[in-house]
């Protein structure tokens, strides 16, 4: 295993570990913040599974055992837009303009995209010839990029840009909650956007999914936030 590899790979755990602490730290928020300590746990659950899955993926050599780490990590990767924005919506006070027949037409595209990511191996519906890369540094894993994935990519940055809407505009006014808390939600949402755009149209060197790594700096943030900013709490 190279250097860059062990780093990456301790990073990714790290990650993980991390986050089990900020999922802990919102559901005891839970009663104060109600829905919005939930999403944000749930958000936090998917991205764990999305970093435990690529650092599993990038320490296996085989298509078969990569292939089942790609599908595990899409449960997190396609969930997780759906459960920002819904965090989005009941952080900033704009719960009550979700419906639940919206709610349940939200969460249908990303279950769709779950399906599709899910047949990897088969019909491999979002991942057109499956193969093993050659000289790469971190991942052997790569494919043809059709349009299912440009279809499933543009629509999360859609979840993830109007997350982003909505942080801007609370940034902007100030309200409902303390702008130092809005910022970091502010970040939260451009950095893994842009680095998920990057990827899914080719801009990152050398097959690196990027975005797992960015999502584990975006943890150090929100420990920043939950010790330092006093996020989720409305006075803070």
């Amino acid at each position: 295993m190279n250097d860059i590899k062990i780093a990456f790979t301790a990073l990714l755990i790290s990650s993980c570990m991390a986050l089990l602490f900020v999922c802990a730290l919102a559901i005891q928020k839970r009663t104060t913040s109600k829905a919005a300590a939930v999403f944000l746990a749930l958000t936090g659950i998917c991205v764990a599974i999305y970093d435990f899955g690529y650092a599993m993926e990038i320490n296996v050599e085989t298509l078969p055992r990569i292939m089942f780490w790609v599908r595990f990590q899409h449960i997190g990767i396609q969930l997780l837009p759906p459960f920002w924005l819904m965090f989005a919506l009941n952080v900033m006070g704009r719960r009550k303009h979700v419906t639940f027949p919206i709610a349940v037409l939200l969460f249908l595209p990303p279950l769709i995209g779950l399906a599709c990511s899910q047949t990897l191996g088969g019909l491999n519906l979002l991942h057109p010839n499956p193969r093993l890369a050659t000289g790469e540094v971190i991942s052997l894993f790569t494919y043809d990029r059709g349009w299912p994935i440009y279809v499933i990519t543009i629509t999360q940055s859609m979840y993830i840009a109007a997350a982003f809407i909505v942080f801007t505009i609370g940034l902007v006014r100030g309200t409902p909650i303390p702008r130092k808390q809005t910022v970091i939600y502010w970040v939260g949402s451009a950095l893994p956007w842009a680095s998920s755009l990057a990827y899914n149209f080719g801009f990152v060197p050398y097959n690196i999914d990027s975005t797992p790594l960015v999502l584990s700096l975006c943890v150090i943030l929100l420990l920043y936030g939950f010790l330092q900013v006093g996020i989720l709490n409305p006075e803070s």
